[in-house]
């Protein structure tokens, strides 16, 4: 058993090594000063393997994602900026423009299945006026994830809305939907139209 403070601290270092090694920020790399060595910086190097998240990002992530979850179970949907949180209530409008990065899901998403779609879309919800967007289709019956972008104006809202062939966008101000004009019917609406 260690006598001093300092021992115990030293022990239970090297028995981590190997793990810190592997999983923690390097400092050589510009990341986390408090868990490296010049071996660790080596190995890493070495290995090819994709650096961690950093500490803020982590933060940011999961505030996001908490704040997400939170206000999806309660009301079925969210909208939320990894900068500036929730952004129902303000003047702005959320609209779906990356359909290609769209997740729908049968039952509620996780907590775990939101963090992994945050994350995987890092790059995007970055950028200014974006955010995680989760909403709850009722004529499909599944839960959405998606990058939406938050615009203040409505007409450019709607525009942005019809040309990636939404069908409704989200008021956030007012919190409804605003349904897009379409001059024929959506790909999706001219099946359904066909099925009846």
């Amino acid at each position: 058993m260690a006598n001093t403070r300092r021992e115990s601290t030293a022990s239970h270092r090297s028995e981590d090594a190997t793990d810190a090694a592997e999983s923690s920020p390097i400092p050589a790399l510009g990341l986390d000063p408090h868990l490296s060595t010049a071996d660790h910086a080596v190995r890493q190097e070495t290995s090819r393997l994709a650096l961690p998240i950093r500490v803020r990002e982590r933060f940011l992530i999961t505030r996001t994602v908490d704040i997400a979850f939170a206000l999806h179970n309660k009301t079925n949907g969210s909208t939320i900026s990894l900068i500036h949180g929730d952004m129902a209530g303000r003047r702005f409008f959320s609209v779906s423009i990356y359909p290609e990065r769209t997740v729908e899901f049968w039952a509620r998403p996780s907590w775990e299945e939101l963090f992994a779609f945050t994350k995987a879309n890092l790059n995007e919800l970055r950028k200014p006026g974006h955010a995680l967007g989760t909403w709850f289709n009722d004529r499909h019956l599944v839960h959405v994830v998606d990058v939406v972008v938050c615009v203040p104006e409505r007409g450019a809202a709607l525009d942005l809305g019809f040309r990636f062939g939404q069908l409704s966008i989200f008021d956030l101000e007012a919190r409804r939907e605003v349904p897009v004009p379409h001059p024929f019917p959506v790909s999706g609406e001219l099946h359904e139209a066909a099925n009846d």
